[in-house]
C-alpha cells in the first residue's frame, strides 16, 4: 500500500479507528525518513461532536509532532451539515456527509501535496461498505471499493486502507491497550444511516457464528476480482461545475448542493 518516500495524508476523525492508525504509521514511518505523515481533519459542522473530536485529535497530533490540518463544510460548500438538516431539511445526513467528506478530504489531501490518502476503514466497515452496496443495487461499486485504490489517470490521489483486514474489536482493544484517547460518542446523524443497522445485524450474526466476518470478506475479495472488468467502463471526466474528478457530467457532491 506503502512506498517509502510517500507523503500520507491521514485522514483523521478524532475517533478510536483513525487515531490507532495514526499512532501506528507514525511509529512505522519514523523507520522511513523519506516518507511524511499529515494528519487531515473534516470539520463538517456538528454541534459540540465535531468540536470534541478535532480537539482530541489536535492533542494526539501535537504530542507525536505531526502536521495537522482542518478543513471545514462551511468554508467549502457554504454550509454545515447542521446548517443543511435544520434550514435545508436534509433527510439524508450520513449519505450526503459521506459525499461532501470524500470530496474535501481529496481537495486538502492535494493541498498538501499528499502522494496517497490513508482512511482508517477496519474490516467490519468493508463488510458493511459491501453489503450497502448490494442493498442500493450499486454491484459495480464493489469493485471501486478495495483497500488499495489507485487512479490510473492520475485524477484521484491513490487510496490505501491500512485497517482493512483488522476487525473493529481488534481496533477497539489496541486503543485501549496502548492508551489513545478517543471520543467514545457516535455522532448523532449516525442512527438515521442504514449502516447502522447493518453494523447491528452483523455483531449479531458474529456473536452467534464466530467467524462470519472474515468469511463475508473473504468472499467480498473473491467477487470483486470477478467485477474487476466492469471498472475499464468507467470514464473519469470534470466535474462541470466545479472541477473535481467524476463519472458524470456533475460530481455528486455539487448534485447534493444543487437539490
Amino acid at each position: 500500500m506503502l512506498d517509502v518516500d510517500d507523503h500520507i495524508a491521514l485522514a483523521l476523525s478524532g475517533g478510536k479507528d483513525s487515531l490507532t492508525l495514526l499512532k501506528v504509521l507514525h511509529k512505522i514511518e519514523k523507520k522511513f525518513p523519506k516518507s511524511r505523515l499529515t494528519a487531515i481533519t473534516v470539520d463538517e459542522g456538528i454541534g459540540k461532536y465535531r468540536s470534541e473530536a478535532i480537539d482530541i485529535a489536535g492533542n494526539q497530533c501535537q504530542e507525536l509532532g505531526i502536521d495537522h490540518r482542518i478543513i471545514s463544510f462551511k468554508e467549502l460548500y457554504g454550509y454545515t451539515l447542521d446548517e443543511l438538516v435544520l434550514e435545508r431539511k436534509l433527510s439524508f445526513p450520513c449519505s450526503c456527509c459521506g459525499v461532501l467528506r470524500r470530496k474535501a478530504i481529496n481537495l486538502i489531501a492535494r493541498k498538501v501535496n499528499a502522494t496517497k490518502i490513508a482512511t482508517a476503514h477496519n474490516m467490519d466497515d468493508e463488510i458493511q461498505t459491501f453489503i450497502l452496496n448490494i442493498f442500493h443495487g450499486d454491484v459495480p461499486r464493489i469493485a471501486r471499493s478495495e483497500p488499495s485504490l489507485k487512479d490510473p489517470s492520475g485524477m484521484f490521489l491513490p487510496r490505501v486502507k491500512p485497517l482493512a483486514e483488522s476487525p473493529e474489536k481488534e481496533v477497539v482493544l489496541y486503543a485501549y491497550a496502548t492508551g489513545v484517547d478517543f471520543q467514545t460518542v457516535p455522532c448523532p446523524y449516525a442512527s438515521t444511516a442504514l449502516r447502522n443497522d447493518i453494523r447491528t445485524m452483523l455483531n449479531r450474526l458474529e456473536e452467534k457464528h464466530v467467524g462470519i466476518k472474515f468469511t463475508i470478506y473473504r468472499s467480498v475479495e473473491r467477487l470483486r476480482n470477478l467485477l474487476e472488468a466492469s471498472k475499464s467502463d468507467l470514464t473519469l471526466r470534470r466535474c462541470s461545475s466545479c472541477g473535481e474528478p467524476t463519472i458524470s457530467d456533475t460530481c455528486e457532491a455539487c448534485k447534493m448542493l444543487k437539490e
